[in-house]
Order: C-alpha cells, then sequence, then structure tokens
C-alpha cells in the first residue's frame, strides 16, 4: 500500500480465511473494503452456511454511512451464468445479485 493510504487505514480484521476487511478514513466519508472468496460448490453445506453467515454478520457491522466497495468470488454458491459488465470486464451472475442484495441491504 501506498503511504497515503496506509496514513488513512483506520483498522483491518481478517474475519475468517475467506473474509477480510479494512476500513480507510476518507475526505468526505470513510471508506469499508470488503474482499470475500466464497467456499467451492462441492464443499460441505456447514462450511458455506458458516461463509455467508460471517459475511451477513460482518457487513450488519459496517456503519451505513461508510461508502462500501466488495470484492468477491460468490460464483461458487449461487451459480455460473456469466454476463458482460462494461466493454473489458465479465462477471458473475452470481456477483451481480449479490451485489443487489448488498445494495438492498444498505438502502434498508
Amino acid at each position: 500500500m501506498t503511504p497515503k493510504i496506509t496514513s488513512g487505514l483506520m483498522n483491518y480484521e481478517t474475519v475468517c480465511d475467506r473474509i477480510v476487511i479494512a476500513h480507510l478514513k476518507g475526505q468526505s466519508n470513510d471508506l469499508t473494503l470488503l474482499s470475500a472468496y466464497a467456499n467451492i460448490h462441492d464443499a460441505f453445506d456447514h462450511l458455506k452456511d458458516k461463509f455467508y453467515a460471517d459475511l451477513q454478520l460482518t457487513l450488519s457491522k459496517i456503519p451505513r454511512k461508510y461508502i462500501l466497495v466488495i470484492g468477491s468470488d460468490f460464483i461458487a454458491r449461487i451459480g455460473t451464468r456469466l454476463i458482460v459488465s462494461g466493454p473489458l470486464a465479465t462477471l458473475a451472475w452470481a456477483t451481480v445479485v449479490l451485489k443487489e442484495l448488498v445494495f438492498s441491504f444498505l438502502l434498508c
């Protein structure tokens, strides 16, 4: 990380081996970066359920005034249909669905 980003880092937490979160101090709004990697589709159900429970708990703790940026791989649980997002990017349909759920969570 650059010195500017490091100086703005408010805190960093490894929630579990598949979820990491960092809070950065912004000029007008604080920023939360969340990185999540879902279990593969053939993993035991209790591992997948624990991952999504940890993710839901983590999201519920983020102050609503923070800007939330999610980097993720959720295709392992929800599906494999691909769509194009912009001229150069390909996203898993599952990621789009999850982002819609997260945004609806934040707007409630």
